[in-house]
């Protein structure tokens, strides 16, 4: 990286252009300001954004605009993490950024490492299409941590609470410099697309065949279970995904009326309530079509109680509907739901459970097998 790449912008330069046979966008931006020990959150905020205090750098174009030109470059979409449809490892091509996060950042972190390659997910969207972070806070163009509304990050799982204080500023830029950056993508599609669509007879022949196939590249999988696995198989095919999810493979997505795959492998302590920091709903899937729903109540009425005293009370149905009703009314701010079935319970059984609770209140689904 030259210099001159570095130095303060001298000649005024268009806010954003697009470069549509290089697949190229540039685009300027002013520095904040931020102090070198100042933790960011941001690399890039649009104009909009109240989030400067923990960006390195404000877009002068509007991120509509940018994300416009991208568009125009030709930068594929790809896909940003979004926990409601299960996408958890954040997916796109990988692009150049000139000059790059290592001329403007420290990993505190991983003193040394080299910092993950940036790639375009080109951003949640609106129903309408609208780049959402050009609306909404934190109105980000690159989160350094796995934010939707980004429609750049790094290629790495970035939680935001284990994040926060990672990157800092390599060194105090000046507020009010402005500064030229371009995007560029190479133009060889390097994301594939892949559905597993797996079933107690092709389970084995899928992930084997997959295995063979998925030797270079980066895959976007969608893991589907046939209601006809039991929850045992279910569990064993969930671990042989959880071995090969990765940077490279990354298990993405759930079809509709299903559960994600590490919806089968649950923590082992959180069999315990009194381990559990919020009580969801347990649902018991009995004999002979038998259903229950566990709910613990807490009371915290002891002088001095540090955690609360625990009490189960159960509530059985006959009907899957009523059973689905209740327990939802019990989720609240946990967001989670707990199933217990048999090892040899079908999922279609489950399957009907989870297409009986309405709307998107439960993000979390945890399968145990009893």
């Amino acid at each position: 990286m030259t210099g001159a790449f570095l130095l303060p912008l001298v000649l005024a330069a268009a806010p954003v252009s697009s470069d549509p046979g290089g697949r190229s966008v540039t685009f300027t931006a002013t520095a904040t300001g931020c102090a070198t020990n100042a933790p960011l959150e941001f690399m890039f905020v649009g104009p909009n954004s109240d989030r400067d205090y923990e960006a390195l750098f404000v877009t002068d174009a509007s991120l509509a605009d940018i994300a416009a030109a991208c568009a125009q470059a030709g930068f594929p979409p790809g896909h940003p993490v979004d926990a409601k449809a299960c996408v958890f490892r954040a997916c796109g091509e990988t692009v150049e950024l000139s000059p790059g996060p290592a001329d403007f950042l420290v990993d505190a972190q991983r003193p040394g490492a080299a910092l993950p390659d940036a790639i375009y997910t080109g951003g949640a969207r609106t129903e309408t299409g609208a780049l959402l972070a050009g609306q909404t806070m934190p109105a980000a163009f690159f989160a350094l941590y796995d934010c939707g509304q980004s429609p750049l990050q790094f290629d790495e799982v970035l939680d935001q609470s284990r994040s926060y204080g990672r990157f800092l500023p390599k060194r105090a830029f000046k507020k009010g410099e402005r500064r030229a950056f371009t995007l560029k993508w190479s133009g060889t599609p390097n994301v594939r697309e892949k559905t597993l669509n797996l079933s107690p007879e092709t389970a084995r022949r899928e992930l084997d065949d997959f295995s063979r196939q998925a030797t270079n590249g980066v895959w976007n999988v969608l893991a589907a279970f046939d209601g006809s696995f039991t929850v045992r198989q279910a569990v064993a095919v969930a671990k042989a995904l959880e071995a090969i999810d990765s940077p490279a493979v990354k298990i993405n997505g759930v079809r509709e009326g299903q559960f994600y795959f590490r919806a089968f492998l649950p923590l082992p302590q959180w069999r315990d309530a009194s381990l559990r920091l919020a009580q969801p709903p347990e649902v018991h899937f009995g004999k002979e079509g038998a259903l229950s729903v566990t709910h613990f109540l807490e009371d915290w009425s002891q002088p001095g109680a540090t955690e609360p005293k625990l009490t189960a009370a159960t509530r059985s149905f006959s009907k899957v509907e009523d059973a689905a009703a209740y327990a939802l009314d019990l989720v609240g701010k946990s967001q989670t739901m707990l199933l217990y079935a048999s090892p040899a319970e079908k999922l279609r059984r489950l399957y009907e459970f989870r297409r009986a609770v309405a709307g998107d209140a439960v993000l979390n689904w945890y399968v145990f097998a009893e």
